[in-house]
């Protein structure tokens, strides 16, 4: 299987993006070779940007108090979603839930931070969750809102 990034470059740039893919993943390089893939020195770069985003807990901290204050302002619960590995800095706000046993329905503002670019992501979702009472965990069904 092969795989292309394309855009139209008359009506987006996205140049940007794909630099800043191409600085820190090894474009055409699959990384079921792992020693090939893990020495690209973008990935090493990628592991800086990691330890210094994420890792470094007063930095993290100033996205941490970025998150609250915007659900502070709209009144809303934050579930930070940033993981460790993923270069980007993530949370969501909880706009609406209600449940009612064995359906929970959640209307929640999705946002992530990408620390390769000046790049972030803003969306909504619905989301709906049923647990059967013989079944150990829940079934998911969402739709995402643009």
């Amino acid at each position: 299987m092969k795989f292309y990034f394309s855009f139209d470059d008359e009506t987006h740039d996205c140049w940007p993006i794909y630099e800043a893919i191409r600085t820190y993943y090894p474009i055409g390089l699959q990384s079921y070779y792992p020693s090939l893939f893990w020495a690209y020195p973008g990935q090493k770069g990628l592991g800086s940007l990691l330890a210094e985003h994420i890792h470094d807990p007063n930095r993290f901290q100033e996205f941490t108090d970025f998150s609250e204050s915007i659900g502070s302002t709209l009144n809303a619960d934050v579930i930070g979603t940033t993981n460790s590995q993923s270069p980007s800095l993530s949370f969501e706000l909880i706009l609406e839930q209600k449940e009612l046993y064995p359906v929970r329905f959640t209307k929640k503002l999705c946002f992530a931070k990408s620390i390769l670019g000046n790049f972030y992501t803003i969306y909504g979702t619905d989301e709906t969750v049923v647990k059967k009472p013989d079944e150990r965990g829940p079934y998911h069904f969402g739709r995402r809102m643009r």
